[in-house]
């Protein structure tokens, strides 16, 4: 049984969050990246990809959004705030 989900990627201090976990064996680990993906598994740590809960039409649409985003990041709202920050 699952008792806690860990979301893993490389702006964490992995080596500390495995070994400061009491019981890896009842929890679900879950990498974002590939740097996390290496260190997981060299440490022998069973975990998955963050890509096998993602299917072709939702990286479709995570590239379509982020190019936008990319492209069109200066047409936001209250965008001159940030400026002022």
């Amino acid at each position: 049984m699952t008792k806690s989900l860990l979301l893993l990627d490389n702006s964490l201090d992995i080596h500390s969050i495995v070994s400061n976990s009491s019981n890896l064996q009842n929890s679900k680990i879950i990498s974002f990246d590939a740097k996390s993906n290496l260190i997981l598994s060299e440490l022998g740590i069973k975990h998955e990809l963050m890509e096998n809960y993602v299917d072709a039409n939702d990286e479709e649409e995570i590239d379509n959004l982020s190019l936008k985003m990319a492209l069109e990041w200066y047409k936001q709202k209250n965008f001159d705030f940030f400026l002022k920050l």
